[in-house]
């Protein structure tokens, strides 16, 4: 990965903007001077030059030679003026004499003192109305003084003296020039003298007058105070170079370089000696002979660091070299030190990339890191701009050579390794000294891109952690930095934290950069690499808004994925644009749905079969598709979905039926069909004739006789059981047409038993067909005979209601049917049960009673005596005794009949257990919990007993391991459906049988039953 570079050359047109207006410093060659003081810009004081003749500032030198002009206080200059106001007061009444002169030449004093006070503390040395009134005024009474030819000849030249500094400060140089001329005749005294010769000299020094200011100078030398002196030596010196005397003018600089110079005079003798001595080339050696001729070593090395900057300003590289050598010897100050090596480094500039260029920088910044702190800033205090013009003039040779602009003469030895390696050296050094520099930030760019564009990692690492590392004055350059910085890092291939680091500050310091979306995604796929899913997750957010591409929404997907937050995976609106057959986002979206499927599938059905089907619907992996359909069809079996699981089973490509995996799976189906109570799905899908016929009971339906027929004896036999006890019917009408082996007459036995309620059949044409006369029918039993119909159809009218005649026929009627009864009674009810015979006794001995009484209800006849009356009612009651005897007699038969009949219902009273209060019936513990055994009283509570029998037997190994549990939930379901007693007196032939005492028992003891005795 490359980081975007800024442009390798743009500092070089940086600098030639900064290079286009005047430094200062000369950082091109000079040009060689004219051999006039004013190439060496001498001192405004000490260096007056014939071009600078005339000029304000040169009178003004030449009038401060002349007088004192030291600045007076506003006291003193309030005194000075009402001085001259009382002179004026008393000079008007002083009559002529020495006294009045005397007082005359004290006020032109003061008026000259006061004039010249005004001119030197006015603005830009502005000669006013006011100044020139006080100063003509001092040459006013200066000639009267000299006019007058008894003023004395010390008060006249002190008249002259007055009347020619006034007259010079008025600029008036000729009148002045003409006093101090004649002065001059007068013999002053010899300071005076000095003073006066040295000002006309002066004059004409400024004037271009040498010769005649050398005469000056040199007539009155010794009249000199010393500090004149030197300045006359100096002039002389200068008059002799303009005189083209330049061996003279090196012996009076020569002079003054071997006084004691009282002013700064003396060194620019030494400056203007070094450039008479070193003005042409090989110069060197007359150089050298000059310094050896300068007694002390301090100066010397002024005039060798003179010498030094003339020949740089003439552009004598070579003598220049040499020069430099030997002042290094002798200069010992660090900050004089640096301005030779900076004086080097530009005489051997070119515009291009020279070794000897490179040869003195180096030495130059070698020198300055090995200084001590305090000589350290020293330098830095000069020479700090000149350094630093001073690199980036070396950094633009060097970089317009790197570039191809320009050529360099010296390409053996400047390949471009070499100029990186120059480069990165000048930057080095650059950096460390000149932060405040206001190309500092060009700089360190370039150093970044001549990095770059080496590939040196390491200098880009370096030079990026340093832009980095808080510098204030980077900040335009720091986005970069990080971007390069990350690419050095990328090269270098170390330091993953440190790589992570930075693309992380730099994604929070530039969200607003065009290239944040870039590196927010290398900072993110670090983020993921270490499984910082919640961290990558905000940046892909975040690129999502900025960009919103496949892979950006990919990665965002990726990490929601990761994160386990597959709802957002699913359900973000994305998906319909991004969403594409054959990608990577489909593989992701298809294997997140499968995870939802996997996490919801315990507790979230709904969402299991929204991501489930989503997964089948999408998936092109047929392994997976297979794996997650037949997973699907497992939960919507274990959830109790079977209907739907058939559905989709039967939607299966037949291929992937025959699968070992599908082996039983419409069994599982089946089961779960028939453990949800879907019994018209298990009908449909039973896998066998055994649970076609299970799932038949179960849903309430007759079962079809022909697929019984294909089961075995045994199998058939249990089912027609069933049938038998509580649909007797069809267990008839099946038995009659088909058999069931051995079982089939105890069965259709105990068919019968249900369908009469008899336990103990009574004989009766179908059952006689069915079981055969020779059947043991049971001797209990009422049958209606026809004597007993005949016998109810007796008919007793009342006699009262009667005629005579009809009476009679009523009666002997019945006295006849009566007594037929009798004989065919006995006759009747012989071979019949006692129940039979009792019914048949008993109604007959009522019939002999009814007609006893009926007999005794016969009206009497009308018309009868007393004794008539008495005999027709004895007779009546003869009658009557003969049908109430024949009634005992029934009643006695009827009496033993019963006795056997007793004796039967006994024996079935003691085997039939009155049905129970079920709210106290003993199940098993966790029935109400139990949803299969719940599905058996649901199916017996709906009257379908049958099917909640063979349910309750299909689940008895899994639900009831124990023969009580199992007999306590079999007994409880059938007695909770009140069964008749017959079934009753099986349920407890069943449980004896299966040696269930405890159970029956507990029967006998809730319903006030004695225990019946075991069979």
């Amino acid at each position: 990965m490359q980081a975007a570079k800024i442009g390798i050359y743009a500092f070089c047109f940086l600098v030639e903007v900064a290079h286009a207006a005047p430094s200062k410093q000369h950082v091109e060659p000079a040009a060689p001077r004219k051999l006039d003081a004013g190439i060496l810009g001498a001192s405004v004081v000490a260096t007056p030059t014939p071009t600078q003749a005339g000029t304000s500032a040169k009178v003004n030198r030449s009038k401060s030679i002349a007088n004192d002009e030291s600045v007076l206080d506003a006291k003193a200059e309030k005194d000075l003026l009402s001085t001259m106001s009382s002179l004026s007061v008393v000079i008007s009444k002083t009559p002529p004499g020495p006294g009045r002169d005397r007082l005359v030449l004290n006020r032109a004093i003061a008026n000259n003192r006061y004039g010249r006070q005004k001119l030197i503390s006015a603005k830009r040395y502005a000669l006013t109305d006011e100044i020139k009134r006080y100063l003509n005024a001092a040459i006013a009474d200066a000639d009267l003084l000299i006019n007058n030819p008894k003023t004395t000849r010390d008060m006249v030249i002190m008249a002259h003296d007055v009347a020619a500094t006034s007259a010079l400060y008025l600029e008036k140089n000729d009148l002045s020039r003409a006093h101090f001329l004649e002065e001059l005749k007068l013999n002053p005294p010899p300071e005076k003298a000095g003073r006066i010769g040295l000002t006309l000299a002066e004059q004409d020094f400024n004037q271009g007058n040498y010769a005649e200011a050398a005469r000056f100078y040199t007539t009155y030398f010794s009249k000199m105070t010393p500090k004149w002196k030197e300045l006359s030596l100096y002039k002389l010196g200068w008059c002799a170079i303009n005189t083209k005397q330049p061996e003279q003018a090196q012996a009076y600089f020569l002079k003054i370089a071997h006084a004691a110079s009282p002013t700064g005079i003396g060194r620019d003798a030494i400056r203007d000696l070094a450039f008479l001595t070193s003005s042409k080339s090989g110069s060197v050696p007359e150089v050298i002979s000059t310094q050896q001729k300068i007694p002390k070593i301090e100066d010397q090395t002024i005039y060798l660091s003179d010498v030094l900057a003339n020949m740089e300003a003439l552009n004598f590289p070579n003598e220049h070299a040499q020069i430099a050598d030997r002042l290094l010897q002798i200069e010992k100050n660090p900050v004089e030190r640096v301005t030779i090596l900076l004086s080097q480094i530009r005489m051997q500039k070119k515009a291009y990339a020279s070794v000897a260029h490179l040869r003195a920088y180096t030495v130059t910044a070698d020198y300055i890191q090995k200084l001590d702190g305090k000589s350290l800033k020293a330098v830095l205090a000069k020479h700090q701009t000149s350094l630093e013009v001073e690199s980036e003039n070396i950094f633009r040779a060097y970089i317009d050579t790197y570039a191809g602009r320009v050529k360099t003469l010296e390409g053996a030895v400047q390949t471009p390794p070499q100029l990186f390696s120059a480069l990165k050296f000048q930057l080095q050094f650059y950096r460390k000294y000149f932060v405040a520099a206001a190309h500092f930030p060009i700089v360190i760019e370039l150093w970044e891109n001549l990095c770059i564009d080496n590939k040196d990692w390491a200098g880009v690492d370096e030079i990026t952690q340093y832009i980095i590392s808080d510098q204030p004055r980077l900040g335009i350059l720091l986005e970069n930095a990080y971007l390069n910085q990350i690419a050095a890092l990328d090269e270098l291939n170390s330091d993953p934290a440190r790589r992570s680091s930075r693309l992380k500050e730099y994604v929070e310091k530039f969200p607003k950069s065009a290239r944040w979306p870039q590196v927010a995604k290398w900072y993110a796929q670090i983020e993921m690499a270490a499984e910082h899913y919640d961290v990558a997750l905000s940046y892909w957010s975040k690129l999502m808004t900025a960009e919103a591409s496949d892979d950006n929404f990919y990665q965002l997907q990726f990490c929601r994925f990761k994160l386990a937050d597959y709802n957002a995976v699913l359900e973000d609106p994305r998906n319909k644009t991004f969403l594409k057959p054959q990608s990577h986002l489909m593989d992701l979206y298809r294997e997140t749905s499968l995870k939802v499927a996997e996490l919801s599938k315990a507790n979230d059905p709904a969402r299991y079969r929204r991501a489930i089907e989503e997964f089948i619907s999408l998936s092109t992996d047929p392994a997976k598709t297979r794996i997650a359909r037949l997973d699907y069809l497992n939960y919507l079996i274990a959830n109790n979905l079977p209907d739907e699981a058939y559905q989709r089973y039967t939607a299966l490509p037949a291929d992937e039926k025959k699968a070992p995996a599908y082996a039983n799976f419409k069994n599982d189906i089946w089961k779960k069909a028939i453990e949800k109570e879907i019994y018209e799905l298990a009908i449909k899908i039973a896998p066998s004739p055994q649970q076609l016929i299970l799932s038949t009971m179960l849903a309430g339906h007759p079962v079809n006789p022909k697929d019984l027929d294909a089961l075995s004896h045994a199998e058939t036999a249990y089912y027609i059981g069933l049938y038998a006890l509580f649909e007797p019917d069809y267990a008839i009408r099946f038995l009659k047409n088909s058999s069931v082996g051995g079982s089939s007459r105890d069965l259709l036995v105990l068919a019968y038993r249900m369908k009469y309620n008899q336990w103990q059949l009574i004989r009766n044409a179908e059952l006689e067909k069915a079981l055969g006369k020779k059947y043991a029918f049971a001797e209990v039993g009422s049958e209606t005979l026809q004597i007993e119909k005949d016998i109810n159809s007796v008919r007793f009218p009342d006699l009262s209601k009667l005629g005579p005649k009809r009476q009679a026929s009523a009666v002997e009627r019945n006295l006849t049917t009566v007594r037929q009864f009798r004989k065919d009674t006995l006759k009747a009810i012989k071979g019949k049960s006692p129940e039979t015979q009792f019914h048949v006794l008993e109604k007959m001995e009522q019939l002999e009673n009814k007609m006893a009484q009926f007999l005794l209800s016969s009206p009497v006849p009308a018309g009868l005596t007393p004794e008539q009356t008495t005999e027709y009612q004895g007779a009546l009651k003869g009658a009557a005794d003969e049908f109430t005897q024949q009634g005992q007699q029934f009643k006695l038969l009827a009496d033993k009949s019963k006795e056997g009949m007793d004796k039967g219902r006994l024996w079935l009273a003691a085997r039939t257990l009155p049905q129970p209060d079920m709210g106290d019936w003993v199940w098993p513990d966790g029935i109400t919990k139990n949803e299969k055994l719940q599905s058996v009283f649901k199916i017996a509570k709906n009257g379908n007993l049958i099917g909640a029998m063979a349910l309750l037997d299909f689940n008895r190994t899994s639900e009831l391991p124990t023969d009580e549990a199992f007999f306590q939930v079999r007994t409880g379901t059938i007695l909770q459906s009140k069964p008749s007693d017959t079934l009753r007196i099986y349920l407890l032939e069943e449980l004896e049988k299966s040696k269930q005492q405890k159970l029956i028992e507990k029967w006998a003891t809730m319903t006030k039953h004695p225990i019946p005795e075991a069979l």
